[in-house]
């Protein structure tokens, strides 16, 4: 297997490639087939051995949907489910800006809360003028 980094964005940290279509297709197992033993969609299938995790529906959904996939091909399901979380939780903050200000201060692009519920109040203020 290789691995190769695919993080988001400035995000460095390697990521190991589970590569599921070619295990899949070792096994001699057609996608349809998997979408007809699991009933799960095609482009749902397709998502997750692209390690698109995003197209999945989200939720519960995804947890189920990666250990059914898991169970028809033969694959190792505590295996892709561990990688998928592993894939959703972001690397920690090493800037001392991100843990001082938090998540939703750094989503505002360092500016404090506050500024920005005044920029909010005070555009409500103009139109209501």
């Amino acid at each position: 297997m290789s691995a190769h980094n695919r993080g988001a964005t400035g995000s460095h940290r390697p990521e190991l490639c589970l590569n599921l279509r070619a295990h899949r297709e070792r096994s001699g197992i057609a996608l349809e087939r998997v979408a007809m033993v699991t009933r799960i969609r095609l482009h749902f299938l397709r998502a997750i051995e692209a390690e698109e995790f995003a197209e999945l529906p989200g939720g519960v959904y995804n947890t189920s949907y990666l250990r059914q996939y898991a169970r028809a091909v033969g694959y190792d399901e505590a295996a892709l489910v561990q990688h998928y979380h592993h894939r959703l939780t972001p690397p920690k903050p090493t800037d001392d800006k991100v843990l001082a200000h938090g998540r939703f201060s750094q989503w505002l692009g360092g500016h404090a809360i506050r500024s920005l519920v005044h920029h909010v109040w005070l555009k409500r203020k103009g139109q209501h003028a």
